[in-house]
This record gives structure tokens, C-alpha cells and sequence, in this order.
């Protein structure tokens, strides 16, 4: 993913994480973006013209809200959502406009109007009311003997974001951001002498990632399992 400064970036904040799991279970419903976590940061950091694909996206959620709205004053509208959660976002919004806005307030607006949704969305929530459970959340990959739950989330890149959750202490810090980053957290919990495997196959910690061979992120998320170790899953 790109750069950013660690005061203003997606990966530091957990709406980026919260918006991205929205989008995966729901974006085919509402019939908005689903970007990969790459472009969407891009989309979320940038402070040039607001992307069109997310204009599209607000434009259509506050529609679906019966927030009457047009491209000439979407940030208008958009700024009188906000006065349903916060003054100061609406207020912020119509003095510097969403562009120039900061990562972290772009991200609780969009995570706000996307939450907006399961109430004031009647389609959408008759939709969401009829699937079961396991269709409306994430579930965590696993937790550790300290309590620790791990997070992942897979985009259509096939790249991967690993969270680490206290939640004794309601933190959570990102272990891993893409492939790149997935692949050297394996390695750093690697054990010093990897157990013996009746598998031909090299374990992923041990073994060189070769672009004409990459594997896919559902089996470096097996790997990192075996990484971290001592692990029991989450019901």
C-alpha cells in the first residue's frame, strides 16, 4: 500500500478496517465500489479531486437514506448527514470541503453514513435482516493463550491486512498490510527449528516467494497459524 504519514493514514485507524469489511459483505447489495484496500486508501488519502467512484458511492448511500442529492452539492448533503452524529464533521466538511479533509474524519464520515444504512435503508435492512449470522460479520482467523484476537481481511488482489485485538485493553495495532508484509510476519514467528512435515511442500516461513509462483493468501493465512503457534480457534 502507499505511504502515508503514520497522523494521517487509513492503516493506523480502525474505521479503514470497519469500511473495507462493510464493502466486502455488502457493496454487491448496495450496489456501490468495492475497491481493493490499495486503491481504497489511495481514494481516502488523497487530497487532490475526490475520486468519482466515491462520489458515486456517497451520493447513492445518501439516496438510499432519502437524503435528496446531486453532484453539484453532494458535500452539502453530505455535510447535512453529519449533523445526524457530529456538528463539528458538518461544520469541518462546508468550511475545507472533503478533499482537504483529514484521513481520520474522512474515514468516521464514510464509516458513519455506511453504518447509517442498517437503519434508515429499508431494502437494504429487510436484506440484511433475512441472512444469517455468519453472512453479516467477519469472524477472527484466531486467538492466542493471551487472549489475542487476529483479524484478516482478503481483497480482490489477493492481498491481505492482518489486525492484532486486545480486547482486554480495546487496542488493536495492524501486523500486516499486503502480501509483502504477511510474508514477513510468518517469517518473525517462525519457530528457530520448524517441526518436521510428511508434506513435500517447504513451509512458506522457510521458503523464498517467487512472483511466478506466489501462493494464495488463503494458505499463507494457514502458514500463519502454524507461525504464531499454541493457537485456539474462535468458535
Amino acid at each position: 500500500m502507499p505511504s502515508a504519514s503514520e497522523n494521517d493514514s487509513c492503516l493506523g485507524d480502525p474505521n479503514f478496517a470497519v469500511i473495507c469489511s462493510f464493502l466486502q459483505h455488502y457493496a454487491d447489495i448496495l450496489k456501490i465500489m468495492n475497491p481493493t484496500f490499495k486503491t481504497l486508501q489511495e481514494m481516502i488519502e488523497s487530497k487532490n479531486d475526490v475520486a468519482r467512484e466515491l462520489v458515486n458511492t456517497v451520493m447513492r448511500l445518501l439516496y438510499k437514506c432519502n437524503i435528496s442529492v446531486d453532484r453539484e452539492r453532494w458535500e452539502r448533503r453530505l455535510a447535512k448527514f453529519c449533523r445526524t452524529y457530529s456538528d463539528d464533521d458538518a461544520d469541518t466538511i462546508l468550511r475545507l470541503g472533503f478533499r482537504n479533509l483529514k484521513t481520520t474524519v474522512k474515514l468516521r464520515v464514510i464509516k458513519e453514513l455506511l453504518e447509517y444504512q442498517f437503519e434508515h435503508n429499508i431494502e437494504f435492512k429487510k436484506i440484511v435482516n433475512e441472512m444469517t449470522p455468519d453472512k453479516q460479520r467477519c469472524k477472527p482467523l484466531m486467538e492466542d493463550d493471551g487472549g489475542h484476537l487476529f483479524w484478516t481481511m482478503t481483497d480482490s488482489n489477493d492481498d491481505t491486512v492482518v489486525y492484532k485485538e486486545n480486547v482486554k485493553k480495546k487496542s488493536w495495532n495492524v501486523l500486516a498490510h499486503d502480501r509483502d508484509e504477511l510474508t514477513k510476519l510468518i517469517k518473525r514467528n517462525a519457530p528457530a527449528t520448524p517441526p518436521r512435515r510428511t508434506s513435500a511442500r517447504r513451509s512458506l516461513a522457510n521458503a523464498t516467494i517467487r512472483p511466478s509462483s506466489e501462493p494464495k493468501a488463503k494458505d499463507l493465512l494457514k502458514e500463519l497459524r502454524l507461525s504464531i503457534g499454541r493457537l485456539k480457534d474462535v468458535a
